[in-house]
């Protein structure tokens, strides 16, 4: 009897332990799985923050052809690539830095992967100090012109007018785009070259983008 008492004391002992220590590994368990889920819930708010790419080759705008029907064209790129894969966009804003004698020679369009056109800027300018889009160095440091659904500047209220619908140059302002808004892109995906189309519809005058960027804020 006395032995079968101290069998059943130690397998008592022995599934006291044996609970104490299921319940230490489920507990393990259960903080690092919640550790994990907190891990990948700051990993995935992280990623929706903004995201700038650049273009800065500084390219020449070419000149409309004389006698041509078609005006002088760049096509200037931005690859998005894998930070952005499958993420949708949310907003989307483009800033430039163009020189040019005469800006109003010029329309500025944003192509996106999928094809959505924009037209940010056209012929927008007087017939003095049409220096171009921002200003500064011919680089990406120098002071940009942004084109923003969000601002409630016109492309008219951006910079000082010298005669009767003529708008002087440079802007380095943030205004809203001369057409289409901006938005049209959200919810396309980000990821893929977009296209940045400068046109020239008058000749004699050569302009260059110094450098462009895309800031996308992905869903």
């Amino acid at each position: 009897m006395r032995r079968i008492g101290v069998r059943l004391a130690l397998a008592a002992t022995l599934a006291l332990a044996l609970s104490v220590t299921a319940g230490l590994a489920a507990g393990a368990a259960g903080a690092g799985e919640q550790k994990r889920a907190a891990k990948k819930s700051a990993k995935k708010k992280g990623s929706n923050r903004a995201r700038t790419f650049q273009n800065g080759l500084n390219q020449l705008i070419p000149d409309d052809p004389p006698g041509a029907s078609f005006p002088g064209q760049l096509d200037s790129t931005i690859k998005v690539g894998k930070k952005m894969k499958g993420r949708a966009v949310a907003d989307v804003n483009v800033s430039v830095r163009i020189s040019h004698p005469e800006s109003d020679d010029i329309d500025i369009f944003l192509i996106s992967p999928q094809g959505a056109t924009v037209l940010l800027a056209t012929s927008n300018a007087g017939q003095a100090g049409n220096t171009g889009y921002g200003s500064g160095d011919p680089n990406c440091n120098g002071a940009m012109t942004t084109f923003d659904d969000e601002t409630p500047n016109f492309v008219s209220n951006a910079a000082i007018v010298n005669e009767p619908g003529e708008i002087l140059s440079p802007w380095a302002a943030r205004v809203e785009p001369f057409g289409f808004p901006l938005s049209v892109n959200d919810g396309n995906k980000a990821r893929g070259r977009w296209t940045l189309r400068v046109l020239d519809f008058q000749n004699g005058d050569i302009g260059s983008l110094h450098c462009w960027k895309l800031r996308i804020k992905p869903r």
